[in-house]
């Protein structure tokens, strides 16, 4: 199917079928498409704000170019390195996604600036501020980073996201 630029917004599309279809540059806006099926569905420039993702399984998408400003995400399906690849993706967005694990001792961290891996040692609490102690797994110098989201750090424009369980589904 074919919908490229499409103008489908504030479209009632609950549990519509929509694998494999073709929805580049679609405007989605406020659209409904709780239960909607997307496996296999080209998002790229997809304008997804304000629509209603509620129960749909995102883990096969590119959300990379998909803005989801405002979707609604409440038992939403979607990996770690998703929600580290996604857009603007708001605090209460990331809260809905329920049963998400956050970073773990022993979790293997890679960077997305540079080549190296990291491995956590700890994660603990430090005035307030959830930090993990992390090492490098080549030159093993030891790092503290402060964890945002419970799956993300950052330090120095140096972003960090779970390498082990980067298809780990966050849903209920």
């Amino acid at each position: 199917m074919d919908l490229t630029g499409a103008n489908l917004t504030d479209s009632y599309l609950m549990g519509a079928d929509l694998r494999g279809a073709e929805l580049t540059d679609a405007d989605l806006r406020d659209a409904k498409l709780t239960h909607a099926k997307l496996a296999g569905a080209e998002l790229g420039g997809v304008k997804l704000e304000g629509a209603d993702l509620s129960y749909v399984d995102l883990t096969e998408l590119d959300l990379k170019r998909v803005s989801l400003r405002g979707a609604t995400l409440v038992n939403a399906t979607l990996t770690y390195r998703q929600i580290f690849d996604a857009v603007e993706l708001t605090d209460e967005q990331v809260e809905s996604l329920r049963g998400s694990v956050g970073i773990e001792k022993g979790d293997i961290l890679s960077s997305r600036t540079n080549s190296q891996t990291y491995k956590v040692v700890s994660v603990a609490y430090k005035n307030g501020q959830l930090v993990a102690n992390i090492v490098n797994t080549k030159t093993r110098r030891r790092y503290t980073k402060k964890i945002y989201r419970g799956r993300t750090m950052s330090d120095y424009g140096v972003l960090f996201y779970v390498t082990n369980r980067a298809k780990d589904v966050f849903s209920n």
